[in-house]
């Protein structure tokens, strides 16, 4: 996921999925419903160096998530995600990852494998793993 709020502005700093694409090969699907957001995330992704393995589609991130994803990383508000978190868990293939970054407990039935606490220098959060 491309998180295009935390980015630096001047682009020296690679972002998450630039480390993963970059380091383990993989791709990365960003999914931004604000167009300027969007349009951000793809230039940033262009003078990247994983740009052949990143990409941003403009949509609402309840149904647009493909269904042979192998990881899902959520960044959204915790009741997006209670209320997509069943559908997740129908439509992806076993073995997939279901992570969600939270910022108060998430409201669901389907309890979490693990839950983590991560510190930052600035923030504190929870993290939550759904194996599916």
């Amino acid at each position: 996921m491309v998180d295009v709020k935390n980015a630096p502005e001047s682009g020296e700093r690679l972002t998450t999925a630039q480390l993963k694409t970059s380091r383990f090969g993989c791709r990365a699907t960003g999914i931004e419903n604000n167009s300027d957001l969007a349009r951000l995330a793809r230039e940033r992704i262009r003078a990247s160096a994983a740009s052949d393995r990143m990409r941003v589609i403009e949509s609402d991130a309840a149904g647009s998530i493909p269904d042979d994803a192998t990881v899902v990383f959520l960044f959204l508000p915790a009741p997006d995600i209670s209320s997509m978190l069943g559908n997740l868990m129908n439509v992806l293939l076993p073995g997939a990852r279901v992570i969600a970054h939270e910022h108060s407990r998430i409201g669901t039935d389907i309890p979490p494998e693990r839950r983590s606490l991560l510190a930052g220098e600035m923030s504190v959060t929870v993290a939550s793993l759904w194996r599916v």
